[in-house]
């Protein structure tokens, strides 16, 4: 649960660089996270864990994958700071999709 808190301030500061950038929508990001750490989109996830749509998905993933998709929004936050389209982002994240799997959480 505190994982879960400390993500809000995470994911805002995602929201707010996201709505800076134009073409793509929020859920985009998000299947592109959740693709690079957890090797499946947010829907995918949802059918493994039996949710709905309306259902926070977060709730159901374990402290490590939290920290993990935190990692990786606060990365793509910074990413589009400096200037980084949807493209650039995904191909960043495709080079190093294993190291967004296994690098340290602390």
């Amino acid at each position: 649960m505190k994982e879960r808190e400390r993500g809000i301030a995470i994911r805002q500061a995602l929201t707010e660089a996201i709505q800076r950038m134009h073409g793509h929508a929020y859920s985009t990001y998000t299947n592109l996270v959740y693709q690079s750490v957890l090797g499946k989109d947010a829907k995918h996830l949802r059918e493994e864990y039996g949710i709905s749509k309306k259902q926070e998905l977060r709730d159901y993933f374990c402290e490590e994958e939290l920290q993990r998709v935190q990692k990786t929004e606060l990365l793509i936050s910074g990413l589009i700071v400096y200037g980084f389209q949807y493209n650039g982002v995904k191909q960043f994240l495709s080079e190093r999709k294993q190291s967004l799997c296994q690098y340290p959480l602390s």
